[in-house]
């Protein structure tokens, strides 16, 4: 079999010294997740395992999101209070890890799952992110997850949601050139600690004192965390979602509060920073965050893949509040990682369908701009002819493709009418019958189903014109 459709990953390790809060003992890992308010109960083998938050909870949380928070501390909320209150102190914590880490390696793979350089993310059309959202409307077939060290253990049932920005280069105060970058990290645990709700702030290039004798460039980092006995597990991922903020009222009069929020139903919590506080030449993302990436990696910092089960797929869609953004010009679907040379190899075991972006909808006060796409366990089948952005006056277009041999493809043109299912050959190809394809603007989305799952949709736009 072509090389092309065998999966082959060498990841690297970077290790990192950080100390966050703890939690309060949750429950079992077994444990199946318990029934909430616009859900219903799924154990562990349920096969669709919702689709959203219920909609007066997402508008809740959206409210919850942008309203003020008091200042650097953390904060709790429960439906329907519309009112941050403090949370416990010892739930809070404010950490300066070390700054040593080991040199890194590179992370390789054969073919593109998600993660280390491979993703969607969000691209701002002009101006700068002061809030980004990340959620995951729908799952099916997700049965576990497990996080694991390149070469090492495995964590059963952990992983990390991560909201990331891109890598800003800039001036750091006092230090010269420097790269900034930002991540809203929520790590669920689930073998003997709980879930942690974490700001990092990671500063890479000529740090003085913080000379790492390796080679790699030199990074500090910062973080602040919270948690609390809300129980987290992978079957939750459709109702969560997780904010991040910057440059936000400090209650001082300064714009320099960042916020990592966790909504969980109608539960929401939030961790705050002030950037003045930090303690190290941090200049505020407000001027610097242009794109947003956001998936489902391995526990974070240092555990950085996650593998899901067979036959999962998921739904992962990127949202931001950027400068101008009501004038409904959509954000772009970027391809790789925004976070570039982080030399943090964090990924997952799907693979990446195609990505759509849309816009304010003035129709809709509440809604915001937004990239979404799928990813699943298979690999999604490639689709060779017709190229994506042809344009031809041929009504009887070929559709063909590649994928791997013995797969079934599915093949739909506009999401409405179904064009072919057909074999992959030995050969590692797949061509549809020729069919008339009436003039306008067209896009044709084919998956690629195995013993091991369905992929999420390939997809390419095309034009016959007259």
């Amino acid at each position: 079999m072509n090389t092309k459709w065998t999966s082959l990953l060498l990841a690297g390790v970077i290790g990192i010294a950080c100390a966050s809060a703890t939690f309060a003992q949750q429950q079992p890992a077994e444990s199946p997740p318990k029934a909430r308010p616009g859900q219903t109960t799924a154990g562990p083998n349920t096969d669709e395992m919702g689709s959203a938050l219920d909609p007066a909870l997402d508008a809740w949380g959206q409210q919850m999101a942008n309203t003020p928070l008091p200042g650097a501390w953390c904060y709790k909320v429960t439906y329907p209070s519309v009112k941050w209150e403090d949370a416990d102190p010892y739930l809070c914590g404010y950490n300066y890890p070390e700054n040593k880490l080991p040199a890194s390696r590179t992370s390789v793979s054969a073919q593109k799952q998600v993660g280390n350089g491979t993703g969607w993310y969000l691209q701002a059309p002009a101006g700068f992110i002061s809030q980004a959202v990340g959620s995951f409307p729908s799952m099916s077939n997700v049965t576990s997850v497990e996080s694991t060290y390149p070469g090492s253990v495995t964590v059963p049932e952990s992983f990390s949601v991560q909201l990331n920005t891109n890598t800003a280069p800039t001036r750091c105060a006092g230090i010269g050139e420097c790269t900034l970058w930002q991540q809203f990290t929520l790590n669920v645990y689930m073998q003997d600690e709980v879930p942690v709700l974490q700001l990092w702030y990671w500063a890479t290039g000529q740090l003085y004192p913080y000379t790492i004798s390796t080679g790699i460039p030199d990074r500090t980092t910062h973080t602040g965390s919270l948690n609390d006995r809300d129980f987290l597990n992978i079957h939750d991922l459709p109702y969560i979602k997780i904010y991040g903020n910057v440059g936000r009222d400090n209650g001082k009069g300064s714009k320099t509060l960042d916020a990592a929020i966790l909504q969980h139903n109608d539960n929401m919590y939030a961790i705050t920073v002030d950037t003045t506080q930090i303690g190290m030449p941090w200049t505020n993302m407000s001027t610097l965050w242009n794109a947003v990436e956001v998936n489902v990696f391995g526990r974070a910092p240092e555990w950085f893949n996650a593998n899901f089960n067979s036959r999962a797929q998921l739904t992962v869609k990127a949202g931001a509040w950027y400068d101008n953004y009501q004038n409904g010009i959509a954000p772009t679907c970027g391809s790789g990682s925004p976070a570039s040379n982080t030399g943090m190899p964090y990924t997952n075991n799907l693979y990446l369908g195609y990505c759509q972006a849309a816009g304010f909808d003035n129709a809709n006060p509440d809604s915001y701009p937004y990239i979404q796409f799928e990813e699943a366990f298979v690999p999604p089948p490639v689709i060779t002819s017709p190229k994506d952005g042809d344009s031809s006056t041929n009504q009887f277009p070929l559709v063909a493709g590649e994928g791997a041999a013995g797969s079934m493809i599915y093949v739909t043109l506009d999401e409405e009418k179904q064009w072919c299912r057909t074999a992959v050959l030995s050969e590692n190809t797949w061509t549809c019958p020729s069919k008339q394809v009436s003039p306008g603007k067209h896009t044709i989305y084919a998956t690629q189903s195995q013993s091991l799952g369905n992929s999420a949709p390939a997809a390419v736009s095309f034009e016959i014109t007259q």
